[in-house]
């Protein structure tokens, strides 16, 4: 596994957050990039892949794990593909996805694996914005709210229906929300699950992997 981080706070924080998780899992990093989100992305890329001449060396590389926001994550793919490297998986987190269909722009993105809210990639629900949960009020706030603000809104109808439940949701298999499928631990804590997307032409699709429905983000 290779990653690409950003060399800034948040990266150095999910980076290690990552690095540790896949070591406790069995995995392991072989290359592990901090990239300048200002500086060229063929650079990061090359260090990433271990490119020699155009060719990257993949022997001890089987996926790149990636974080980023969407102007830097769109120009990942193509690079790699440069390098020939055009069927190595990647993985992102959520946030190389603006949470809006742009078709054209995030053509680069295609076959990239993410995982999002359920509210943020209706057309990787199983039967499309009618079967997302609380539908009615997603389309009252998708219409009349900010786009920077929906997580947000979204985790507020989260927390207001976990309010309204906690005294059930012990014994529900888990509360399908807009934030994600909601578990009460025996800690006493919540827990989330999301869903596994994946871009196909230019727009979020849902995984059709066996065991790959849903993880922790």
């Amino acid at each position: 596994m290779s990653m690409m981080v950003p060399d800034n706070d948040w990266g150095r924080r999910v980076g290690e957050a990552f690095w540790n998780e896949w070591q406790s899992q069995g995995g392991e990093i072989t290359n592990a990039v901090r990239y300048n989100p200002d500086s060229s992305v063929s650079n990061a890329v090359q260090t990433a892949l271990n490119v020699s001449g155009e060719r990257a060396r993949l022997s001890n590389i089987d996926a790149l794990f990636l974080l980023a926001l969407p102007e830097y994550a769109r120009q990942v793919p193509p690079t790699m593909d440069y390098y020939y490297a055009p069927n190595l998986p990647i993985y992102a987190t959520s946030h190389l996805h603006e949470g809006r269909l742009q078709t054209r722009l995030d053509q680069d993105l295609n076959d990239v694996v993410f995982m999002d809210i359920p509210w943020q990639i209706p057309d990787a629900a199983v039967g499309g914005e009618e079967a997302l949960p609380f539908a009615s009020t997603y389309q009252t706030l998708r219409d009349e709210s900010d786009a920077s603000m929906f997580r947000l809104m979204a985790m507020g109808v989260d927390a207001y229906e976990l309010a309204t439940r906690f005294s059930n949701l012990g014994a529900m298999n888990g509360l399908k929300g807009s934030t994600g499928t909601l578990y009460l631990s025996d800690d006493g804590r919540i827990h989330r699950e999301l869903p596994w997307a994946k871009f196909q032409n230019g727009v979020p699709s849902p995984i059709l992997i066996p065991n790959l429905n849903d993880s922790d983000e």
